[in-house]
């Protein structure tokens, strides 16, 4: 099991933590999916007898220019070895970009990050209802997906499943990121990237604990 002691969660507002760092209960309904990606990496870490160190450069609104342009630098200046990233489904529901594009950028900064030995876990773009999103828009969220899967494949990085939520939701347009999710989304998208990452957690009754085995 990798011995990651930095991680660092890029992407927009879906991805920012909310946490208290002093709050180790696992149980917060306000939590984030990256607030529990988070405390896994660092509890495992404590299980070794060693430190780790898990925050958000996600911002609201952030697209993927932004996040390979800003957020990537910071990640690598912070000496991060583990990155998460889920950026592209609001930028592709709302404007005209071009899956295909968005990809090519993206793997700029895939490739930045895993060239400098950081690990790299992808989620895939969230899928809201579809009673309210056009299809031509919900197939270019498909698309990149899809592209997703093949850029990890390119640069040895992971996939975790975000598209097969049922938690997503979007806003109005005008209020920023289109697309979040509820508290149960962020639970199961946070215990989905532990289970990805291989950290040895488990739930117990909705809760997740560490767990010595493999630490």
């Amino acid at each position: 099991m990798a011995r990651w002691g930095n991680y660092r969660a890029l992407g927009d507002s879906v991805s920012m933590m909310r946490r208290d760092a002093s709050d180790l209960t696992f149980d917060s309904p306000t939590w984030s999916w990256t607030d529990r990606v988070a405390l896994a990496v660092e509890s495992v870490a404590r299980l070794r007898g060693e430190a780790a160190q898990g925050c958000s450069l996600a911002s609201p609104g952030a697209t993927v220019e932004q996040l390979v342009h800003d957020q990537v630098p910071r990640a690598l200046e912070a000496g991060a070895d583990l990155v998460t990233i889920l950026i592209g489904t609001s930028e592709l529901l709302d404007g005209s970009a071009r899956p295909a594009s968005l990809a090519r950028r993206l793997e700029s900064g895939v490739r930045t990050l895993t060239a400098a030995g950081v690990d790299v876990v992808l989620a895939t773009c969230l899928n809201p209802p579809t009673a309210i999103v056009p299809r031509r828009r919900r197939v270019r969220t498909a698309e990149f997906t899809a592209e997703l899967w093949s850029i990890a494949r390119t640069h040895d990085a992971s996939v975790v499943d975000a598209w097969s939520l049922r938690d997503a939701r979007l806003r109005p347009l005008g209020s920023g990121d289109r697309v979040h999710l509820g508290e149960e989304g962020h639970r199961q998208l946070g215990t989905r990237a532990v289970h990805v990452l291989g950290l040895p957690f488990v739930e117990l009754g909705g809760r997740p604990r560490a767990s010595a085995a493999g630490g």
